[in-house]
């Protein structure tokens, strides 16, 4: 592998939502990490987590907004709306 592949794959970054609705949550100031040849950035690359639950990659997208990462909750598969005091934490190939 070349360095910046390694750097690819060991890079695992965490970040708290900076604000949420019914059914979204933004990261703001943040990005999705440049996938070297070979690489793709999907939805595994990705873990969120709802008051400490991980929430299943079909119960939620992961998409850039900008320079943010905006994370939408399937809320009828899900089985509830998200709530502004809820803690929302995104881990993944992100900076």
């Amino acid at each position: 592998m070349t360095t910046e592949q390694i750097l690819f794959v060991s890079t695992v970054n965490n970040a708290i939502a900076s604000s949420t609705t019914d059914t979204t949550a933004t990261f703001t100031g943040v990005s999705f990490l440049t996938a070297p040849a070979g690489f793709t950035i999907d939805q595994e690359s990705f873990t969120v987590y709802l008051n400490g639950l991980i929430i299943p990659t079909e119960q939620r997208t992961v998409a850039e907004s900008g320079s943010d990462i905006v994370v939408t909750f399937d809320t009828d598969v899900l089985g509830y709306l998200v709530e502004a005091d809820d803690q929302i934490v995104i881990t993944g190939k992100f900076s």
